[in-house]
């Protein structure tokens, strides 16, 4: 194994002075020559995609693209017969192969559309959302652990590009849940969150001390620079400095999880499980961090307030009428799953359940009105997606204020007009629902079978199984258990409040740029 690494750290070093033709012809002669070596299989492809990337060469990582997914069909096939190969580590190998295609797909995006690219190459570079998928099928209990914990920091670093910052900081915590002192997970999060700070309308503090902390915490991590390079501790080390001189110096530690004593059980949940509606992330700060404090920000002239106004209200236009009753609406609904939420993980129903008489199916399929309450309030919450997309359609005057117009879904947010909106303004929050739109339209994508989830719930039926039967939950099976509808309505949860933070910050950018003869306001709502 040594010859070989020794071979490609010199066939490495002479690539600088050897064409596509001859680079691709070397890597076929040492094919043949470790035609056997299984280390030679599973690293020779992430090597070649090294080197493509060095190189900026779109030939060399399309070759490794294919030569990667030919890899993992193969081994798809020996999955099928494990006892004929009982050397392989199917699952292990498995994530590198998934690992190295992703960073190559990424690496092609960074040679096609650059470093920084264009709102509308993220909006059409589909390099991008298979980045993505490829990385959420790495699962931490088959892979090698550095694996999972770099694919998970990748994603989150993927979804900061789009504009999905709060997404991105709950990414980093998923590898930071598996290994607490994994410094690129740590360090990146705190620079995510010093960002979530300064796009917040509300400023809290008790955030930005948490980024200090981590960011010191990442420093403490003995691989920071074998992962991240030589200059990771500059980044993390500049950005303390940031927080110290452009803020204060931070002296309190703020305890996730420590609230006062004047708050109640309903409040610690809600606080825990970060589902106020507000710029405070679960942390408790002061007794705004217990209000649900998102508003939107209106821009409209005054010939549209006085042309357009109903009768009922002449102090807004009918546009930003139509759009404070929709949100006030998305409001009532989210808080009104939390609660729900609340309710049926501490009450118990079953006094309640026994006046139902369920039809047996001779299968030990269980109902009640736990699981009843459950379902419908991860259906509400998909549905209030189709409500932000409502008033974004209407905001941005892409659609009439119909209320009666039932046309409106999310999936809305992907056609051209909306699209057309986001590249004109170049507006990264209105990218972000783009983008977030995406995950749900296609079943390779992330959030596709919370769509189908949905659905089955809405329109047909999914049993709650819980005996030694069960299986997992797939497009296949109308069977979930509980505990897994339990953590897919927390995950719903927050990707929902994502989207109606994107909303919300959205309009504000919006309405900054007007100047003139515009009214400008925060949309206020009853209490």
């Amino acid at each position: 194994m040594n010859k070989i690494f020794n071979e490609l750290q010199k066939f490495e070093q002479e690539t600088d002075s050897m064409d596509e033709k001859d680079i691709l012809k070397r890597i076929g002669e040492l094919d043949k020559k470790y035609s056997t070596d299984l280390d030679y299989q599973q690293n020779i492809n992430g090597f070649l995609s090294n080197i493509g990337a060095d190189k900026k060469s779109v030939i060399i990582l399309t070759c490794a693209i294919k030569r990667l997914q030919s890899a993992i069909k193969e081994l798809n096939s020996i999955e099928e017969k494990p006892s004929e190969y009982p050397e392989y580590n199917i699952s292990v190998m498995h994530s590198k192969y998934h690992y190295d295609l992703a960073n190559t797909i990424s690496s092609k995006a960074d040679v096609r559309y650059g470093i920084n690219p264009k709102i509308e190459d993220l909006i059409e570079g589909k390099e991008y959302y298979e980045q993505r998928t490829i990385f959420n099928n790495i699962n931490p209990e088959v892979a090698y652990l550095q694996l999972y914990l770099s694919a998970q920091t990748n994603t989150a670093n993927l979804l900061e590009k789009f504009g999905r910052n709060y997404e991105a900081i709950l990414a980093y915590d998923k590898a930071i849940a598996v290994e607490k002192d994994f410094g690129m997970a740590l360090g990146n999060k705190a620079i995510a969150l010093i960002y979530y700070f300064q796009l917040s309308l509300q400023k809290n503090m008790v955030l930005l001390n948490e980024a200090r902390i981590l960011l010191n915490h990442a420093l403490q991590d003995k691989d920071l620079e074998e992962i991240g390079g030589i200059a990771i501790k500059t980044v993390f080390q500049d950005q303390i400095k940031l927080i110290d001189n452009n803020y204060f110096k931070c002296d309190c530690e703020p305890i996730k999880g420590i609230f006062p004593s004047t708050i109640d059980d309903y409040e610690k949940f809600v606080m825990s499980n970060n589902l106020y509606l507000n710029y405070d992330f679960g942390y408790y700060y002061d007794k705004s961090s217990l209000t649900d404090n998102f508003c939107l920000t209106s821009t409209e002239s005054i010939e549209e307030i006085e042309k357009t106004h109903l009768d009922k209200n002449k102090h807004t236009s009918k546009r930003i009428y139509f759009c404070s009753q929709i949100f006030n609406q998305i409001l009532e609904d989210f808080a009104t799953a939390r609660c729900n939420f609340y309710q049926s993980l501490k009450l118990d129903y079953s006094s309640i359940d026994i006046n139902t008489n369920y039809i047996s199916t001779f299968d030990n399929t269980k109902h009640s009105i736990k699981y009843g309450n459950l379902k419908n309030i991860f259906a509400s919450l998909t549905n209030i997606l189709d409500k932000v997309a409502h008033v974004l359609l209407i905001y941005y005057e892409i659609e009439d204020y119909d209320p009666n117009d039932s046309k409106i879904y999310f999936a809305n947010l992907l056609a051209e007009p909306f699209k057309n909106v986001v590249i004109d303004s170049k507006n990264r929050h209105l990218l972000a629902l783009c983008s977030l739109a995406n995950d749900f339209n296609d079943k390779k994508y992330p959030y596709y079978k919370y769509k189908k989830l949905r659905n089955r719930i809405t329109h047909s039926f999914v049993n709650i199984n819980i005996g030694s039967d069960y299986k997992q939950y797939n497009d296949g099976n109308f069977e979930i258990e509980e505990s897994t509808l339990i953590e897919n309505a927390g995950e719903m949860f927050q990707i929902v409040k994502a989207s109606i933070l994107y909303l919300t910050l959205a309009t504000h950018e919006t309405s900054s740029k007007f100047n003139g003869s515009y009214v400008h306001r925060e949309i206020i709502f009853e209490k």
